[in-house]
């Protein structure tokens, strides 16, 4: 027997239920441009409803995830260790780009 997920609610983009219980991929929705306040609305609901949500194929810079993310609420940025070549400054680019005070 295959999963058949129920009809979505959603119009301002389309939602693939990846199980019965979790998951959904969120398509024909691009998080490179500014999202309107009610598409925000549904991508929440659309997280609440599928517990975690995919968006495949997104072209975005780092900006622009940051940007994303703070449609969610404020970011909490966590300074990284020097380890692994990853070099220190890494939280400071962040905070740089998110305007988030250093």
């Amino acid at each position: 027997m295959t999963y058949q997920p129920p009809a979505s609610s959603f119009t301002r983009f389309e939602v693939r239920p990846l199980s019965p219980t979790i998951g959904a991929e969120l398509h024909g929705i691009s998080l490179a441009e500014p999202l309107e306040a009610a598409t925000v609305a549904d991508i929440r609901a659309a997280l609440l409803a599928h517990k975690v949500i995919f968006f495949r194929d997104q072209a975005i810079s780092r900006a622009q995830h940051i940007a994303f993310a703070r449609c969610f609420g404020a970011l909490e940025i966590r300074l990284i260790p020097r380890c692994c070549g990853l070099p220190m400054d890494r939280s400071r680019r962040v905070r740089k780009i998110s305007g988030i005070p250093m």
